[in-house]
């Protein structure tokens, strides 16, 4: 599949918390990595913050925008808008803190063969002014990141309502990168176009491995 390589191309980051498709949700500002000090490398300088319609705000964190930036693992990645990834996992019920899906269900042509290698983990938290522990600083909660010194508030973001619960996006990873999600949770989250866990079928049989 190709990939985007123009002068344009930053501008084009669907994955990304910088994303138009999300910066019209409540409380929507990005927040310095100086004060969430994410726990694993590379990071971006600045991660997003956003709550959904259903109040639950969403963390994408510092390494998680790193990822995103690299064309290695999110190929053509300017057809997954994160608002819909975002929306899909925002239905689920279950609660944890390591599970991981395809980016988007992409295209399935008529054999049945579809066309998304990346894979996004993320966690599913209990809501309420918690402790965020992606982050170095052991004290770090949500109010912290929105009124904090570099936080979302100070970014043009606005106070976000006590959250129902939290998506944090953790990374993004491409099919070199498959042995990265051990012990995370598979889920689906593109029915009807994908049934069970045919998508991975689907990526093993197209890039020949298990």
């Amino acid at each position: 599949m190709p990939f985007d390589i123009s002068p344009s191309w930053f501008d084009l980051l669907k994955l990304s918390g910088a994303d138009g498709s999300v910066s019209h949700l409540g409380g929507y500002g990005k927040f310095s990595n100086a004060l969430f000090r994410d726990r694993v490398s590379p990071s971006k300088s600045e991660g997003y913050l956003f709550e959904t319609d259903k109040r639950t705000t969403v963390v994408a964190r510092p390494h998680f925008e790193a990822q995103v930036e690299n064309k290695g693992r999110v190929r053509d990645e300017s057809k997954y808008p994160l608002f819909e990834l975002i929306t899909q996992i925002d239905k689920l019920s279950k609660k944890g803190r390591s599970f991981y899906s395809f980016v988007s269900a992409g295209e399935k042509d008529a054999n049945g063969k579809g066309n998304v290698d990346a894979i996004v983990r993320y966690a599913i938290l209990d809501g309420g002014d918690r402790y965020i522990d992606a982050s170095q600083n052991k004290n770090l909660k949500i109010s912290h990141i929105v009124t904090g010194k570099g936080g979302t508030k100070a970014n043009g973001g606005s106070q976000i309502n006590r959250p129902k619960k939290i998506i944090r996006l953790d990374s993004i990873h491409g099919w070199e990168e498959r042995d990265k999600i051990s012990g995370a949770e598979f889920v689906n989250l593109w029915q009807p176009t994908w049934v069970d866990d045919e998508q991975l079928t689907d990526r093993a049989k197209r890039l020949g491995g298990n």
